[in-house]
């Protein structure tokens, strides 16, 4: 799990670094997506280890961030996978249209819209892999996972960042997550649920990482 831990200013702008400790991990890996730097290492490495050695690598991290297809790029946003420009400030979702002010507000808006969908969506999983009672299903906006399973509430929260990707990415990550209602970790056995119902996973899963929309 990451943890916030400080605040970093790279030419004049601050963003928050989240560190995950891990005893697998030999080295500190650095990385950068959605605004912030997200950083594993070793257990017992200093904060202040780490963060000096944002020094070397942030120049690079923010660079490489700033040459990816971004979701929204003041112009247009991707919505289910397809690239929609604004018009006069509206952007429509699913037939709806209102006003776009920032993308905090489009996330507001947009989930009561793309909750049905995403409800929709793990149904017809939840039937094919014969899972019952059927989860409560829910949208916020989350700074690492892209879903979260409850056992303890038999909820499933999706991140609503998955509204930019198209339902067959989307589709993906709810086969992972429905994947926990027989297996909580990552084990072998885990993801011979998720390839058995999802065969193309990797493929699909890579560009859910690497940020490719459709």
């Amino acid at each position: 799990m990451y943890n916030l831990v400080a605040r970093y200013e790279y030419q004049g702008k601050q963003y928050d670094v989240f560190i995950r400790r891990s005893a697998r991990n030999r080295k500190i890996i650095y990385h950068f997506r959605k605004g912030a730097f997200y950083i594993t290492s070793p257990f017992f490495t200093s904060n202040k280890y780490i963060i000096d050695g944002l020094k070397k690598h942030a120049s690079f991290l923010i660079e490489r961030d700033s040459q990816k297809k971004k979701y929204y790029d003041g112009k247009g946003i991707y919505v289910f996978g397809e690239y929609q420009e604004l018009k006069d400030g509206f952007v429509t979702v699913c037939g709806k249209t209102f006003l776009f002010l920032s993308l905090d507000n489009f996330y507001e808006k947009v989930k009561d819209i793309a909750l049905p969908i995403f409800k929709m969506r793990t149904e017809l999983y939840e039937q094919a892999m014969n899972i019952s009672p059927y989860y409560d299903v829910k949208l916020r906006k989350k700074n690492t996972n892209y879903g979260v399973n409850s056992r303890r509430t038999h909820t499933i929260t999706y991140n609503i960042f998955l509204v930019h990707f198209s339902l067959e990415i989307i589709d993906s990550v709810i086969v992972h997550e429905l994947a926990h209602h027989y297996y909580f970790d990552h084990s072998s056995k885990f993801y011979n649920v998720v390839y058995n119902y999802y065969p193309n996973y990797k493929e699909v899963h890579h560009k859910l990482t690497k940020e490719i929309f459709k």
